[in-house]
């Protein structure tokens, strides 16, 4: 659920305040599976032990092994408020303004029973849960997040040389604060703890956009750059002295991007070609830590990352349109990982996982007074899965169809138009890193396995 709205004020001749409030709400699962339960392997609150007993399937003992449905669901809720004043004057736009948003992410993983087919109880796994022997509901992870973000925004857009060039400065001070809960449960952590970070940088940016003629144009931006730490660095933590302690305190990612291309716009024909160059410090990539034999979030250093992307596409002619984009992206690894105290694995000079050199789309349409169809297609190159490069993703291709057709109005409904979508319209089978990978092969990698066919019919009307 997504709403929002927007409130306008013009206060003065050359002064407006534009304030908009929205709220953000999602609930779901990542997919139902199941899972072996132990009828004597319980969360025991008072030990913090597995050795609690409840009859699952009530036959009258505890002493059996239970087939369930299982889950990880998440719960968001996420109000959250922009406001900003925009003054002209002379050949200057000055916007300013304030940003706020508090996040609250609920992440609990309850089980029900299933018949003899698997089918679960409740599909949603919100009715029949299983419960400990002191009434509270099985969870294999149960943790709750506040993220409260905040930040302040100031740019000045000056038109110059009669509209011709256009420069925007400007700055962002952004802040991000995680408020992080774990619950005891049965899998993730039998322990409760608290953890709390906060994340704090100022964010410069420039850019320039020069109107060679009406269809001509060369533009540039150089702008800093950050993401805080995710919430699921603070899981599965051990607790020492009554204190959660951090196998890595993952610091904030930082990097400056620089953009510099070149735009076509006729009647005819669009297209832009992009030169881009990202310098990362302290890049966030998952780590496998030898010692406790798990992949953690950690720092991996320096990227510096360069490429190219072209696109370019027409206007339907004679109801015919194509369009075309191709992207490079070469990225490095600049230092070598410390995996212990005194050893470093050798990485410096790899390519980043989860970067693939080359992406290439296509789509080719036809569209008529109250029809249109089109076909396309994207290829992506074979993409590293761990940080010492010694095992890769396959290259893949997935192809898609849509089609629409747009009815006459009626009385009451005005273009009503009814839209068929395919993606993964030849059924490829295809995987990709879950992560930003882990340190090497022996590791073991994880893929995500990608959609296959999926057929949507929609219908949609103005009233």
């Amino acid at each position: 659920i997504f709403a929002s709205a927007t409130a306008k004020f013009r206060i003065s001749e050359n002064t407006d305040i534009k304030i908009v409030p929205y709220y953000w709400f999602g609930f779901g699962t990542g997919g139902t599976q199941q899972r072996v339960l132990s009828e004597s392997a319980f969360l025991n609150p008072a030990t913090g032990a597995n050795t609690a007993r409840a009859d699952i399937n009530g036959d009258g003992d505890t002493l059996d092994s239970v087939i369930v449905a299982n889950s990880n669901f998440t719960r968001t809720n996420r109000p959250g408020i922009t406001t900003s004043v925009t003054h002209y004057i002379d050949n200057h736009t000055i916007l300013a303004g304030f940003w706020y948003e508090r996040a609250s992410h609920e992440q609990y993983g309850p089980a029900v029973r299933v018949d003899n087919q698997g089918n679960p109880f409740d599909p949603f796994l919100t009715h029949g849960q299983i419960l400990r022997p002191d009434g509270t509901p099985f969870q294999s992870r149960d943790q709750k997040t506040i993220s409260t973000g905040y930040q302040f925004f100031a740019q000045d857009t000056i038109s110059l040389l009669n509209d011709q060039l256009t420069v925007n400065v400007g700055a962002r001070a952004a802040t991000l604060q995680r408020d992080f809960d774990n619950y005891p449960n049965e899998l993730t952590s039998r322990v409760a703890y608290n953890i709390k970070r906060s994340y704090s940088e100022f964010l410069p940016q420039l850019g320039a956009r020069y109107q060679i003629d009406n269809s001509n144009q060369l533009f540039a931006s150089l702008a800093r750059n950050f993401k805080a730490p995710p919430n699921f660095a603070f899981q599965g933590l051990q607790v020492v002295n009554g204190r959660a302690v951090l196998p890595v305190d993952v610091k904030a990612e930082t990097s400056y991007n620089l953009d510099v291309g070149y735009r076509l716009q006729t009647d005819d024909l669009t297209a832009q070609f992009t030169l881009y160059a990202v310098d990362f410090k302290n890049r966030q990539a998952n780590q496998f830590d030898p010692e406790s034999n798990t992949s953690v979030l950690s720092n991996v250093g320096k990227v510096k990352t360069k490429g190219f992307e072209l696109e370019i596409g027409n206007t339907p002619k004679n109801g015919w349109a194509l369009y075309g984009s191709v992207g490079y992206a070469d990225s490095e690894l600049k230092d070598d990982l410390r995996i212990s105290a005194t050893s470093f694995l050798p990485i410096a000079g790899n390519t980043l996982p989860l970067t693939p050199a080359w992406k290439v789309g296509t789509s080719l349409g036809y569209e008529a007074a109250s029809w249109y169809a089109r076909i396309k297609a994207k290829y992506t190159s074979t993409q590293q899965a761990t940080l010492a490069n010694d095992q890769k993703a396959p290259a893949y291709t997935v192809t898609g169809f849509d089609a629409g057709y747009q009815f006459g109005n009626t009385t009451w409904l005005k273009k009503p138009t009814i839209r068929l979508s395919v993606t993964n319209l030849f059924n490829e089978t295809y995987r990709n890193p879950t992560s930003q990978g882990v340190n090497n092969a022996a590791a073991n990698p994880r893929y995500y396995i990608g959609a296959p066919r999926f057929t949507s019919v929609t219908f949609q009307g103005d009233f």
